[in-house]
């Protein structure tokens, strides 16, 4: 988990970053990135996302708001 609470397991601060804002797993050499709630502002290229999504080599991703 991503977020600026104690205990995950990449801390983020800033005034939009959530306690627990998105998730970043790997699996199989896929890598995803999911949002956790409505609040949870995560970018994916510049294009907000709301559910999992697949990032690629090069993609830029951004865990705030834009």
């Amino acid at each position: 988990q991503v977020g600026s609470a104690n205990g995950v397991a990449l801390q983020l601060y800033g005034p939009t970053i959530q306690p627990r804002h998105c998730v970043l797993a790997a699996n199989d050499g896929v890598v995803t990135v999911q949002p956790l709630h409505a609040d949870a502002y995560t970018y994916v290229n510049g294009q907000r996302i709301h559910h999992m999504t697949i990032l690629q080599v090069c993609y830029h991703l951004n865990i705030h708001i834009i």
